[in-house]
């Protein structure tokens, strides 16, 4: 997997926040609450309409989507490099795992595939890329959110069995970077 090296020169007199996702309630309650604190967002959701976008930059937040699908592995690199190329750190990363919805009450291979990166893959990525800069900066904030099931028809299961990865890797993390900074939460119910 690709990594990322920290350039300790690169600076921004606002904290940027990626978030992946954005769509549930906790997601938009955790970028508004960054607002108020004077982040600027880079957005990696497929649909614009249903973020918190107008709000933030009421707040005097600079907001900026890229179309991301975030079962797709290159989409979601673009959106960390998004942020390099701006030449700006990453301060906060909050990964919102909303999986689109399905009629279908049969598991079909390819959905399955697609929830799993979306809501397992996509997390990993960008916290590996995310969290050494911040840990060697001795600042940053994680958050991992979730809505409440509903409309997975036969992928209720697995996304469930996706939300406890979440849990435990969120819990895993926060042993490991105790004391350095960094801090994460997970709320991610379901």
């Amino acid at each position: 997997m690709p990594t990322a090296k920290p350039h300790p020169t690169r600076r921004s007199e606002r904290p940027l926040a990626i978030v992946a996702g954005g769509a549930s309630e906790a997601g938009r309650a955790i970028s508004r609450q960054l607002a108020g604190e004077g982040f600027d967002f880079l957005f990696g959701a497929g649909d614009l309409s249903s973020l918190p976008a107008g709000e933030l930059e009421s707040l005097g937040s600079k907001v900026r989507h890229l179309p991301v699908d975030l079962a797709d592995e290159e989409q979601v690199l673009s959106l960390y490099r998004a942020a390099e190329e701006e030449g700006r750190f990453v301060d906060a990363l909050v990964l919102d795992v909303v999986p689109a919805e399905s009629d279908d009450h049969e598991e079909d291979d390819e959905a399955a595939l697609g929830l799993l990166r979306a809501t397992i893959v996509a997390p990993l990525l960008l916290a590996r890329l995310a969290l050494p800069p911040m840990a060697e900066r001795g600042r940053g904030q994680v958050f991992f959110t979730s809505p409440e099931r509903s409309g997975l028809g036969g992928l209720a299961a697995l996304y469930g069995a996706s939300l406890a990865f979440l849990r435990s890797f969120a819990d895993a993390l926060a042993g490991d970077l105790a004391g350095c900074g960094v801090h994460v939460t997970a709320h991610l119910p379901g």
